[in-house]
């Protein structure tokens, strides 16, 4: 291995490196310093014994093909040892990075051929020029896919089935790249044919563009997603609202019929005190007390959030579970009702599924709201578990009914951004908490 393909090696994968690092280094496993380096160390092995071994398969494009595959599947398994992701996304990462290279590696040779005629050596100052110009000039670009587009569609659709097969397409590009272009231009005595003039250009294009198709419709996965989980918060408002109707209804009912039997019960009563019958009196008011139909619970003067915080305590009391509510806050509303009940409703939604599944065995969920400030609003719930909590990277995986997305934390997570808050997530000796706080923002003060 000459010096000159250790340097060409070294400026394929650095930018692949730098490109991973910024993008996911908030997703490194602790310690994150000592899996940055043992993923970058046998990322490097393999890189140099893959560029290395290429050449024994130039006479054979599927087997040159399959390294090239097995390259990026090892890849992929030390990204995923190093951030938690799965191996789907993985290698759909992994892939598009090593195009990325690939294809800036495309570009100078494709540059190069333009101005001098042939293709340049390995050890050619103006080939090494231009590869890195070309890296200065894209980098930006596609950090920007990546941290704008691809990083945000991975963690908020982690848990989508979309991930198990959208990986093929990299994987083909990459498959289709080694047949076709890289024995063609793997050597400076190489003589394209009339294509090269223009056919380089056209795959770069066409290749990122189904990328960005890719990620777009992603894009409209999530907000199909976005609105199937507003509607279900909605409906699970409205259905909260509805039954605190019929418990208000039913007291509306009975305080009625207890205004037109109150004449009854007190000439009964007036007659066990005549007669001095104190236990007859007692056993009388004791039978009446029990016939009354308890008040509704009042946990906040927040009509919604009390219809969800009682529509949730009513469903875990019926899976067996205990439920215990502290909630502290202002008259005024702190935000937007749908923002509130979206977070409370997703949160103790996950905490009811979660005791459901312990068939009622010491299970609990405890809650507790409350305005530490005018600008603070504190959320921590708390519940019991069974299991084991599966996680992608720092995304949770749902386990939701048949029928719905999983991305009631994502969403949870989305609104918190809003606010400039913060989350947090534990999960030891089967207690799963939860705890937010958000910054909330002050309204204009009405002239």
């Amino acid at each position: 291995m000459t010096f000159a393909h250790i340097i060409n090696t070294l400026c394929f994968i650095f930018p692949c490196f730098i490109l991973l690092l910024l993008t996911f280094k908030d997703h490194l496993r602790q310690p994150a310093f000592l899996h940055m380096i043992g993923a970058i160390l046998l990322y490097l092995v393999i890189t140099f014994y893959g560029s290395d071994t290429y050449a024994d398969f130039t006479s054979s494009p599927l087997k040159y093909a399959a390294f090239g595959l097995a390259t990026i599947i090892l890849g992929a398994a030390i990204f995923d040892m190093a951030t938690g992701y799965r191996l789907g996304h993985g290698i759909f990462i992994v892939s598009i990075a090593k195009c990325y290279a690939e294809h800036v590696t495309l570009l100078s040779m494709y540059i190069y051929f333009l101005s001098h005629g042939h293709l340049p050596d390995y050890d050619t100052f103006d080939s090494f020029l231009i590869r890195t110009v070309l890296t200065v000039v894209t980098f930006p670009l596609i950090y920007h896919f990546f941290r704008k587009s691809l990083r945000p569609a991975l963690d908020y659709t982690a848990s989508f089935s979309i991930w198990k097969q959208v990986w093929i397409i990299p994987i083909c590009n990459n498959l289709l790249y080694n047949m076709i272009f890289s024995l063609n231009i793997s050597s400076p005595d190489s003589a394209p044919d009339k294509f090269f003039y223009y056919i380089p250009l056209l795959w770069v294009i066409l290749t990122f563009a189904t990328y960005v198709l890719i990620m777009r419709m992603v894009v409209v996965i999530i907000e199909n997603a976005n609105l199937q989980e507003k509607l279900h918060v909605s409906e699970t408002v409205s259905a909260s609202q509805r039954k605190q109707a019929e418990n208000l209804q039913l007291q509306i009912e009975q305080t009625s019929r207890q205004r037109h039997d109150m004449r009854h019960h007190l000439l009964v009563i007036g007659t066990y005190i005549k007669t001095k019958d104190i236990e007859g009196l007692n056993t009388y008011i004791n039978n009446y007390r029990a016939s009354l139909t308890p008040p509704a619970d009042i946990y906040c003067e927040n009509l919604a959030l009390n219809s969800i915080i009682g529509y949730y305590k009513e469903l875990s009391e019926k899976n067996g579970s205990s439920f215990d509510i502290s909630v502290s806050l202002p008259k005024e509303s702190l935000l937007p009702d749908m923002d509130l009940c979206a977070i409370v409703s997703n949160l103790l939604e996950n905490a009811t599924e979660a005791c459901a599944r312990m068939n009622g065995k010491d299970s609990f969920i405890n809650v507790k709201i409350s305005a530490t400030t005018n600008s603070l609003l504190v959320i921590i719930i708390e519940n019991s578990y069974e299991g084991e909590i599966q996680r992608s990277g720092s995304t949770f995986i749902s386990s939701k009914k048949k029928g719905r997305k999983g991305i009631g934390i994502s969403s949870v997570l989305n609104i918190i951004d809003q606010y400039s808050g913060l989350s947090k997530f534990e999960y030891q000796n089967q207690i799963f908490k939860v705890s937010v706080l958000l910054k909330i923002k002050q309204l204009p003060i009405p002239v």
